[in-house]
């Protein structure tokens, strides 16, 4: 029934995707490297795929964000996404490359 389900789970879910947006769309204004690793060498990219932020993983290949990059378990962008929009995106993306149309330093 709709009055038992417990919907915190949603709005925090909706809140970190609102947040990472918007953190992504501060770290492409300030100029900053938008293919730095954390740790576990995972990039914005990464993460962006791996919780299925489609606005976000777009954002970020348009600002020339790396879909080639390993973490240090060998995943890419594309190993880590299960929505089917993310993987067409990236998959063009690696084709560009691909084709020298874009190169990364």
């Amino acid at each position: 029934e709709i009055a038992d389900r417990d919907w915190s789970s949603d709005v925090c879910s909706s809140d970190l995707k609102r947040n990472f947006i918007k953190i992504v769309e501060m770290l492409i204004k300030w100029g900053a490297n938008i293919d730095d690793e954390d740790f576990v060498g995972r990039t914005a990219l990464h993460l962006a795929s791996a919780n299925n932020y489609v606005e976000a993983v777009r954002m970020l290949l348009y600002e020339l964000a790396n879909p080639f990059k390993t973490t240090r378990e060998g995943k890419t962008p594309i190993n880590l996404t299960t929505n089917s929009l993310i993987r067409r995106y990236l998959e063009r993306a690696r084709i560009v490359i691909i084709h020298n149309i874009v190169t990364y330093s």
